[in-house]
């Protein structure tokens, strides 16, 4: 499957609308159906969220995001 484009006015949308869903958004392994719900998260990656995503912003024409919360065995 080939990737999604996408173009500056794009990315900056996404930036603009950050700061505007009222939550933090979590961080998720991929986009595999399940991990919505608590307990088969917790199956597959040992909690419900693999950290949180603070800010993002772009550099250029890559779009960047600041995390949280990560659990530190995922840490590098």
């Amino acid at each position: 499957m080939p990737a999604d484009e996408y173009t500056l006015d794009h990315l900056d949308a996404m930036i603009d609308a950050f700061d505007k869903v009222g939550f933090e958004p979590v961080v998720k392994a991929g986009h595999a159906d399940g991990q919505e719900v608590a307990k088969e998260a917790r199956k597959v990656f040992g909690a419900p969220s693999l950290g949180n995503v603070e800010r993002v912003y772009r550099r250029g024409d890559v779009l960047f995001a600041d995390l949280t919360n990560i659990p530190r065995n995922l840490l590098i």
